[in-house]
């Protein structure tokens, strides 16, 4: 007779696990038959159709995913489906008799103790599992030989790993079977236990992104969500490419956690069913420590979602009626809770009963959420201390470079502080952003734009990342200080990362527009120019960009750089200075960079390498010059620089918008020479021209010059604040601001502030008629 507690003896478990093979080897066939054409056939064939492609090794990347590149779309899909299944339908069926209250008594009857009952089980479901998963990944590994390039061992490697998730599910199922009554409580409880922590987790995470100040998770902490389930661990393995190498080294570190932890819940399986009751068989409603665990889970996440789509029927926005969306959370988790247990007790009689518990559950989701409802712990508020930070990286941050090709390299989306100025600077710059926002200044958006994403490495090994959109003025002239920091520069600008070889050619244009110049150069030239470009670059003054500048030039650097060849993971470039002067097997890019007066190495530099004519700029050759709205929404850098070519599109935009047949509000009586300046006009605002200026700070706008042939034909820019402009001009501008762009512009651009009418005046255009230029 089955006793709960007893020795164990191996002799006695043999006979009953080889008696349960001869039983259910009809299932592992069927399940290996299955496995067989989800695999190994869709690989071989893959590989038999296209073997006498010339690009086969380039097919087989794009064609094959996973580590060991044996899985196509097919296969992708229907064997981790049909392997996800088989280790909870196998487990079920294995403990099946727990949950019929005749055979609970005739296996318990069985001269086995429970603990040997339970291993003679759990031999027999993995060895169900593992054995026609063995062969067919076998099958895979000797098909694989036919494929040059691919490896036998990450094909045995990713065995290991199937072998280790589908141990993951059948024990987490072993595990709710012997403390459950049904088979249909086992199923629900296993899909939830599988998924439960990496849902609980991500839903912590979406609440922090949605009402913490700043929150943001960063990619370490999102990447840990899919390894909290081995269900998502094996599909994020499968996803994974073959040179992802630290994305492949993160799942073989967390395949050995979930093995461990399978032998665990497996040993506590084996501990809960030797204090099973027999008579729990076919009960329901049950209410033992899982199911209260599960309960409260399956409430947290059900209430939680089912609160937001109340909030969202009833036209509550969660993030300014905090009280009322905790309220609907509240509705929402009693109401799931009920529906669970109903679902469970499989009766509408329990509900009366359930209530102090349901009132407790929701409580208690009320307190998890509150906490990140209300920043209750303070996230919000968090900045770190500048001695505990070894890195301070920010992503997408638009700098006065931000623009510049990177070469190849990260360029700028990401710019890694580690000098302790610049990294007090950035987090003083988190602070200014997080003391106005809590303060309630300027709690209207329009006029504050960029966005501020920061993640720190912290002395602790801790990653902690933050995310700030629409900056207050005082926060960008925190970030300012920054766009003359080394480390900023020297990982933005493409002059750091390029080489002699890499200039294909130099170009300088003078500020007008009106002459260019070609520069021949040799290597040793074209050295000493990256030299000196370096060097001005590095020692600008922080008070140019800020006060402004005017441009002497803009020196147009194309750099010519190899594409990358992959081989086995690794990236290869190589400069083949035979080749022509067009290859394909390069990439082309531009570098435009705007020299003031103190770029004076530069300046001396190309005066030496001939380049004369195109660094003076002469003013009797500017033929007329327009007034142009500037759209912010072409350039959020902090720092505006007229060398970007989107500064140009505003000459498009105009006549876009002068266009009659698009009969653009506002455009009514006006024309080209609506934005014309007279000579007298253009000569007064000479000293308030520049080609740098403050984003953040007065609104500004482009001043068009004209120095080529055509008198309507724009060759280079300047930036004037717009309060600097004659009346008529400020009317013009605005009227296309407006009615061009959109209504939000005049606040979000600054053109609001400048005391602009928006009624259409007959004298606009009158008044500018005649440039006199």
């Amino acid at each position: 007779m089955t006793t709960a507690r007893s020795s164990f003896s191996f002799s006695r478990v043999l006979p009953f696990y080889r008696n349960m093979l001869r039983r259910h080897r009809g299932s592992a066939l069927f399940y290996g038959a299955l496995g067989f054409l989800f695999l190994p056939v869709q690989y071989l064939l893959t590989i038999l159709q296209n073997q006498d492609r010339a690009d086969l090794s380039d097919f087989v990347r794009w064609t094959f995913s996973g580590p060991a590149q044996i899985y196509n779309g097919f296969s992708a899909f229907f064997f981790t489906a049909l392997m996800l299944v088989v280790p909870l339908i196998v487990a079920v069926n294995l403990f099946s008799y727990l949950h019929n209250r005749r055979s609970v008594d005739v296996y318990h009857s069985l001269p086995l103790t429970r603990c040997e009952l339970y291993a003679a089980c759990c031999m027999t479901g993995i060895t169900l599992i593992w054995a026609p998963l063995a062969v067919n990944f076998l099958l895979t590994a000797a098909a694989s030989f036919l494929l040059p390039g691919a490896s036998a061992g990450m094909i045995l490697l990713d065995l290991l790993c199937w072998m280790t998730v589908t141990l993951a599910v059948f024990a987490i199922t072993a595990f709710c079977a012997v403390q459950l009554g049904t088979d249909f409580d086992t199923v629900i409880f296993s899909l939830g236990l599988n998924g439960v922590f990496a849902a609980v987790y991500l839903l912590f995470m979406m609440l922090g992104d949605s009402f913490i100040y700043g929150f943001s998770a960063s990619d370490g902490a999102m990447r840990l969500a899919y390894r909290l389930s081995p269900v998502s661990l094996i599909i994020g393995r499968i996803a994974i490419a073959r040179d992802s190498l630290e994305y492949f080294a993160e799942n073989n570190v967390s395949m050995l956690f979930w093995f461990a932890a399978a032998l665990l819940v497996l040993g506590a399986g084996a501990w809960r069913y030797t204090r099973r009751r027999s008579e729990q068989a076919e009960a329901v409603g049950e209410m033992g420590p899982l199911q209260i665990f599960m309960r409260s889970a399956g409430t947290l996440l059900g209430g939680t979602g089912l609160g937001m789509i109340l909030c969202a029927v009833f036209e509550i926005n969660p993030e300014n009626s905090r009280f009322l969306s905790l309220f609907c959370i509240a509705v929402g988790s009693l109401i799931v809770y009920f529906i669970g247990d109903v679902i469970l007790s499989r009766s509408v009689r329990s509900i009366p009963k359930a209530l102090p518990v349901a009132a407790a559950t929701t409580a208690g989701v009320c307190v998890l959420v509150g906490v990140m409802l209300f920043d209750l712990v303070g996230i919000g508020r968090w900045v770190p201390q500048a001695p505990r930070v070894e890195e301070a990286r920010l992503y997408y941050y638009n700098s006065r470079f931000s623009d510049q090709p990177s070469l190849g390299q990260n360029g700028s989306t990401l710019v890694a502080f580690q000098d302790p100025e610049a990294v007090a600077l950035v987090i003083a710059a988190q602070q200014k952003q997080i003391d106005l926002h809590y303060a309630g200044e300027d709690e209207d958006i329009y006029g504050r734009h960029g966005s501020l994403r920061v993640t720190y490495e912290l002395t602790d090994g801790r990653t902690v990342s933050r995310r700030y959109y629409s900056l207050y003025p005082e926060t960008l002239d925190q970030l300012v200080r920054l766009e003359t920091d080394d480390e900023m520069i020297s990982q933005t600008h493409p002059a750091f990362a390029a080489n002699a070889d890499m200039i294909h050619q130099v170009t300088v244009i003078n500020t007008l527009g009106s002459i260019s110049e070609d520069l021949i150069l040799d290597a040793a030239q074209k050295e000493r120019l990256l030299v000196a470009l370096r060097e001005d670059l590095l020692s600008q003054p922080l008070e140019e960009l800020k006060n402004g500048a005017t441009a002497v030039c803009t020196l147009t650097v194309e750099y010519r750089y190899p594409k990358e060849t992959r081989t086995d993971g690794l990236v290869e470039a190589e400069y083949a200075n035979e080749r022509a002067e067009w290859d394909e097997g390069y990439y082309y890019a531009a570098s435009n960079t705007i020299l003031t007066e103190s770029y004076r190495n530069t300046l001396a530099l190309l005066r030496e390498l001939g380049a004369v004519q195109s660094i003076e700029n002469n003013w009797n050759d500017v033929k007329a010059a327009y007034a142009l709205p500037f759209n912010r929404d072409y350039d959020s850098r902090t720092i505006t620089q007229t060398d970007l070519d989107r500064v140009a599109q505003t000459r498009y935009d105009l006549e876009d918008f002068l266009n009659p047949e698009n009969c653009y509000e506002g455009a009514e009586g006006l024309n080209m020479q609506s934005f014309a300046l007279s000579k007298m006009e253009l000569n007064a605002l000479r000293n308030e021209l520049t080609s740098t200026a403050l984003n953040y700070g007065e609104p500004f706008a482009v001043i068009g010059i004209a120095a080529g042939e055509e008198a309507e034909e724009m060759t280079g820019y300047y930036l004037v604040p717009v309060s600097a402009l004659p009346e008529h001009l400020k009317q013009a501008v605005a009227r296309m601001a407006r009615g061009y762009y959109g209504t939000y512009a005049v606040e979000s651009w600054g053109y609001g502030n400048v005391g602009v009418t928006w009624a259409a005046t007959e004298s606009v255009a009158a008044t500018a008629a005649n440039p006199g230029l």
